[in-house]
Order: C-alpha cells, then sequence, then structure tokens
C-alpha cells in the first residue's frame, strides 16, 4: 500500500500499484483536499459556540439533550459535523452543508445551485423536532445542528463565489503563509492563547450587552450579518497593477493562477486582530446564544 501523505514516490512504484490502490489513494487525496475547503470555526471556536448554547438552554431541553446525546455536551459534539468528513463513503453528500453564496452586491438572497447552509440548518432542524423520527437521527441531526449554526456565524461560510469562500486568498500572518480563511476558522482565536471554557466565561460577561433585536433576529437574518462583516475582513492588497475578471475583481491574492511570493502577500498581525476582535467575538458569542434559542424553541411543546 503507498502511503498517499508521502512527499513523493518512486515511478516504478506508483505504476506497479494496482487499480483499487490508486484509487484509493486519490479518494484519499480528494477528500483531504475538500475537507482543508470546507473547515469551518476551529474546534475551539465550535466549543465556544456549544459551550455558551449549553449554558442558553432551558432544564428541560437539558433533559431531552441528554436523551439523544448521553453524557456529550453541545461543545463536545459541536465538532462531529467536521469530523465524519473522513468517512466519506457516508457523510460525502454533507460537504455542501456548511457553506453557502451570497455575492457581494446582491441585496437578497438567491440559491446558486451550491452550498446548503440555509436549507440544512431548517431540514436538520425539521428531524431534531419530529418525535416519530428514530432517536439516533434526531442525535444526528443535533449534532449537524449545534455545528451549522456555528458555521452560519462565520462570515467566510456565507462566500462571495469567487474564491472559495477565502480559502484561495493567501495572507501572512505573523510571519506565516496561511489563507484568509483559515485564519478565522483558527488563527484569530489562536492567538488569544485561551481555552473554549475560558473564552466562553470572558464572553458571556458580555452578553447582557446585547440587544432584544439581536436575539430575535431570523436564520436569514443571521446569513445576512456574516455576509455583511465577510466584505469587510479582506485586507487591502500589496500595491500592483489589479487584473479584473468578467464579474467582479477579485484581490490579486485570492486569484488561483498565480504562484505569489510572500513579499506580493497582505501581512496581517496583532493590528488585523484588533481591528476584527470585537466582530469576531461578536460572532462566536451571538452564535451560541442562537443556537441555545433554537433548540428552546425547538422543544417548547
Amino acid at each position: 500500500m503507498l502511503d498517499p501523505y508521502k512527499a513523493s514516490y518512486n515511478i516504478d512504484e506508483f505504476i506497479k500499484g494496482d487499480l483499487m490502490t490508486i484509487t484509493k489513494i486519490v479518494l484519499v487525496l480528494l477528500t483531504v483536499s475538500f475537507s482543508f475547503q470546507s473547515f469551518s470555526w476551529g474546534p475551539t471556536g465550535h466549543r465556544i459556540v456549544g459551550e455558551i448554547a449549553q449554558k442558553e438552554i432551558s432544564p428541560k431541553v437539558h433533559g431531552i439533550i441528554r436523551l439523544l446525546l448521553g453524557n456529550e455536551s453541545l461543545a463536545q459534539v459541536s465538532t462531529w459535523a467536521d469530523e465524519i468528513k473522513s468517512d466519506p463513503d457516508n457523510y460525502r453528500h454533507t460537504f455542501s452543508w456548511h457553506y453557502m453564496t451570497w455575492p457581494a452586491g446582491q441585496d437578497e438572497y438567491e440559491y446558486h445551485g451550491e452550498g446548503e447552509l440555509l436549507q440544512s440548518i431548517q431540514d436538520n432542524l425539521s428531524i431534531l423536532k419530529n418525535t416519530n423520527k428514530p432517536k439516533e437521527e434526531r442525535a444526528i441531526a443535533l449534532k449537524f445542528l449545534v455545528h451549522l449554526v456555528g458555521d452560519l456565524h462565520q462570515p467566510l461560510h456565507v462566500g462571495n463565489g469567487q474564491d472559495m469562500g477565502g480559502n484561495a486568498c493567501q495572507v501572512i500572518f505573523h510571519g506565516e503563509r496561511t489563507s484568509l480563511h483559515a485564519l478565522w476558522d483558527e488563527k484569530l482565536i489562536e492567538k488569544t492563547l485561551l481555552s473554549f471554557t475560558e473564552y466562553v466565561d470572558f464572553l458571556m460577561e458580555k452578553r447582557n450587552s446585547l440587544k432584544g433585536s439581536d436575539l430575535e433576529k431570523k436564520i436569514l437574518s443571521w446569513a445576512r450579518e456574516s455576509r455583511t462583516l465577510r466584505d469587510q475582513i479582506y485586507p487591502a492588497e500589496v500595491e500592483k497593477p489589479k487584473t479584473k475578471n468578467s464579474i467582479i475583481l477579485i484581490k490579486d491574492y485570492c486569484r488561483r493562477d498565480i504562484d505569489h511570493m510572500d513579499s506580493e502577500l497582505p501581512k496581517l498581525g496583532y493590528k488585523y486582530s484588533y481591528q476584527f476582535k470585537e466582530d469576531m467575538e461578536r460572532r462566536l458569542l451571538l452564535g451560541g446564544i442562537r443556537l441555545g434559542a433554537l433548540l428552546n424553541e425547538a422543544f417548547k411543546k
């Protein structure tokens, strides 16, 4: 068996591999590549959302969730929907559930044939509320719901349809080359050096500062908020001639047809983190509070 993660292979060894081995390698590589493109808030971010929701649900809902999940908390299951991407045979159909496309300049949302984040939240919510469904199916729906509501509050999961949700956008963050998507998934949160429980305690201190209108908005409005913030978080380009494509002006560092040198990429650090720290924390806090409210409403009867 060839190791799909090795840097290189002897070509003769590769040719000798049977068709099944080669097929498995291709599938693994495709799966790894796709996973990198579609991850959402990293584990810490998702656990923050799940833990905040756990604090928001009523005692009655605590009991129902315990029946569905056993001893696992919402924070513990919050990363499950990303973890099962390692099982593409059974869960490949869910990859498109983690994002949606809402182009810049388009005021009202229209489905563009890719990215089912909004619909998947509604579908899993319906399954969860249906007491005629098997317990196992409702438990899976709950795990997806915990994760996907978090996804919806990560601004780059409401993509512009041009740069793979910021995955194609290369930047330098504290001297390390990364994508804008990964920066918002994990690196901004990791730079705080807080555990998810420490961050939850910190964020919950800000709960009373939220307006009632922040908590009453519906799912489409949550997506609109992410789209609005998304358009603000792209850093300025390194000064050089710009290139237009046929649709919109794509940031040069987001173009996949260019092999950029590090010197051509935006250099981000403490200033960028400080600029968007409040926005990032607000999205995490709202994601958790709204998830809790959604679950309370789902089990109201």
